[in-house]
């Protein structure tokens, strides 16, 4: 814990005014900045997606502080990211907010100047995050990368469906397997992060996503985890999947549970990133699930230091090859 957190001085910031790395003990002023700042998210989101983070570090949660009020604040969240089958640190962005009466007056701006710094010390090679003001991030180095996400029609699986007996919640004991089944999946694709033990049992009250295992004779053969996004639309985001082997009575029955879990959530289109597994594309491909395909333009990419990854992660989004999953986002 950090009792005295340390403080530096940037010069784009106004006289009296600092940055400050927040201790555990003041992350509550923290979440004050962020519900005013986002009025229509409660503070408990912040709250979760940051404090309950495995890789949650006090020292990379950093606020501009006056007169010991906190005006603005930025969290880096240390990722490391399997990058052409090797390992690249890189520190992601989240929970950038000013509170409304401060804005305009570049703290936002010196806090990404400071994580860039600090992720240049701590020998990250990049930087990423996800937002929906890009050419604010532009600016400053962030490039846009792009992705697509395919769209399943529920009613294109009616004749995928697997019995109910065949699929059920995820249940603790069931992280081992989860484990391997990621680890097989992503071993081909640029961008996954590499994921240690601790995730999954932390996932459970970090991410709040449905998790669905698929069984067969008490064997996990499958998962994934879906969410809804917006109540308005009757769309069910997949947003992670895994399975043990490239089989095609798994993978129907795999899309046939992501369809009930569909209609029971009253949606009617499966979305998510299908594409990047081989495998499943070819599936989908050849029995023409595939019925569409949505932008997904938020993640954004910076090359920290000498670092130049920029290059790469384009062929493989030409390829099929990058993925970065959402449930790991900030």
């Amino acid at each position: 814990m950090i009792d005295n957190p340390p403080t530096f001085h940037i010069p784009s910031l106004p006289d009296g005014e600092q940055i400050v790395a927040v201790s555990e003990t003041h992350y509550t002023r923290v979440l004050d900045v962020l519900e005013t700042a986002f009025p229509k998210t409660p503070r408990s989101f912040f709250y979760t997606i940051t404090r309950r983070d495995p890789a949650y570090r006090p020292d990379f949660s950093l606020a501009v502080v006056k007169d010991n009020r906190y005006l603005a604040h930025l969290q880096i969240l240390d990722r490391t990211l399997l990058f052409d089958g090797q390992p690249l640190r890189v520190g992601g962005i989240g929970s950038v907010g000013t509170r409304p009466e401060c804005r305009g007056r570049g703290y936002a701006t010196a806090l990404l100047n400071r994580a860039t710094e600090i992720m240049d010390q701590e020998k990250m090679k990049a930087s990423i995050l996800f937002t929906g003001i890009h050419p604010f991030y532009e600016r400053l180095g962030w490039k846009s990368v792009p992705q697509s996400e395919q769209e399943i029609p529920v009613s294109a699986l009616k004749n995928y469906r697997p019995p109910y007996y065949t699929y059920r919640r995820i249940r603790e004991s069931d992280y081992p397997v989860l484990q391997e089944m990621y680890a097989l999946r992503i071993s081909p694709l640029t961008g996954p992060l590499l994921r240690t033990t601790d995730y999954w049992p932390a996932r459970a009250g970090w991410m709040f996503h449905t998790g669905v295992a698929l069984v067969e004779q008490e064997t996990v053969t499958a998962y994934f985890y879906a969410a809804i996004y917006d109540a308005n639309q009757p769309i069910m985001t997949v947003t992670e999947f895994g399975y043990r082997q490239e089989d095609e009575a798994i993978l129907s029955r795999l899309l046939g549970a992501m369809a009930r879990k569909a209609e029971e959530m009253n949606c009617s289109i499966l979305r998510g990133f299908f594409y990047p597994d081989e495998a499943v594309r070819r599936f989908g491909q050849s029995q023409r699930l595939i019925a569409g395909e949505k932008e997904h333009p938020y993640l954004m990419w910076k090359d920290v230091g000498e670092n130049r990854n920029e290059i790469q992660i384009h062929e493989a989004v030409a390829a099929h090859r990058f993925l970065y999953w959402p449930t790991d986002a900030f």
